[in-house]
């Protein structure tokens, strides 16, 4: 193989390890990316939105009692306005939810709450209307354990859905930072292995090409000061030294059928003609 290839050849493994870790570090930060934009664009706001819910949930039914259950002689009449106030921003904070909550499982939720809300919305309007047409207390406080009896029907359900969301908020953490880890250690392994990749081509290369060069510098050493009697090594490789190889062996060989010839020629001579020249 050429020298020129050889060079093309290695510079291209690696060039395409380093393509390999680029690809590598887009994949996994894909993953990443994917992991996070769940978490920003559905988890988070749906955990905001569920905790917005059981907060004016606990704000409507407080509008409801208006008084001290345990202090008859205080008593307040309900704010109408403000249950109604805060049964519609659980409607809202209930559409807001939907919107970003695409599962089977979360809009199962969604339907349990509405109709849940729905119940301890009438439960806490009907205590309301019954203290402010002052009914007996008994009859308030049967009205009251029923608004119990709801929010608590109600409070079941949403906690069991904030403790979904914040599992799959975990889940989808985990996933983000094991798939980080994963991108770190694939680059790291990726780029050592690049480095003694390059490094184990560089001396490869190296050793191919100073060890026959430094040969076929000797061999010219060799001729320069008349010496012919050597074998050019190289001469089988397939590449530039190989040429520069070949061309030297028939240098040296012509050099020597010279050098034969010559000396024939002076052996061949007659005495006379020796000593006539000398």
């Amino acid at each position: 193989m050429k020298i020129g290839l050889k060079l093309i050849l290695g510079f291209f493994i690696i060039t395409m390890l380093v393509w390999a870790i680029g690809l590598a570090g887009y994949l996994m930060s894909q993953r990443v990316s994917h992991a996070f934009d769940t978490t920003i664009k559905y988890t988070s706001p749906a955990l905001f939105a569920l905790t917005s819910i059981q907060a004016n949930a606990f704000e409507m039914q407080k509008q409801g009692y208006g008084f001290e259950l345990i202090q008859p002689g205080n008593l307040q009449l309900a704010d109408m306005n403000g249950i109604n106030a805060y049964n519609e921003k659980i409607d809202y904070w209930l559409n807001e939810y939907s919107s970003v909550a695409p599962s089977g499982q979360d809009m199962e939720f969604i339907d349990k709450l509405k109709e849940s809300k729905a119940g301890l919305h009438d439960a806490v309007i009907a205590m309301a209307n019954a203290k402010k047409q002052g009914m007996a207390m008994e009859t308030i406080r049967d009205l009251s354990r029923k608004v119990e009896e709801k929010s608590n029907e109600f409070n079941g359900i949403i906690t069991r859905a904030i403790e979904r969301k914040q599992q799959e908020f975990r889940e989808q953490y985990e996933s983000a930072a094991s798939s980080s880890q994963e991108l770190a250690f694939a680059i790291i392994n990726l780029s050592a292995f690049a480095v003694v990749l390059a490094v184990g081509l560089g001396i490869i290369i190296s050793l191919s090409l100073t060890k026959p060069l430094k040969q076929l510098k000797e061999n010219i050493e060799d001729i320069s000061i008349g010496s012919v009697d050597f074998e050019v090594k190289g001469k089988k490789r397939k590449d530039e030294i190989g040429d520069v190889a070949r061309a030297l062996d028939t240098i040296a060989s012509s050099l020597k059928m010279m050098i034969k010839k010559e000396v024939g020629q002076k052996i061949n001579m007659p005495a006379a003609s020796r000593t006539k020249k000398n």
